[in-house]
């Protein structure tokens, strides 16, 4: 158990972050302080992505 009240902790350190964020990122993406930025990023969906189809640059 001591493991997710360390990173509880260290969400918590960052300036801005509460415990209702704190406690949904836990919950939606236990993954986090597992993956790099990159990899966690993707999963929870905030990265750019390119659509490019065919001749379609977008």
């Amino acid at each position: 158990m001591s493991e997710w009240r360390q990173r509880r902790d260290i969400l918590l350190s960052a300036k801005g972050v509460g415990n209702v964020l704190v406690y949904t990122l836990m919950s939606e993406l236990p993954e986090v302080g597992k993956l790099n930025r990159k990899e966690i990023a993707a999963l929870g969906g905030i990265t750019p992505m390119n659509r490019d189809s065919g001749s379609f640059q977008g």
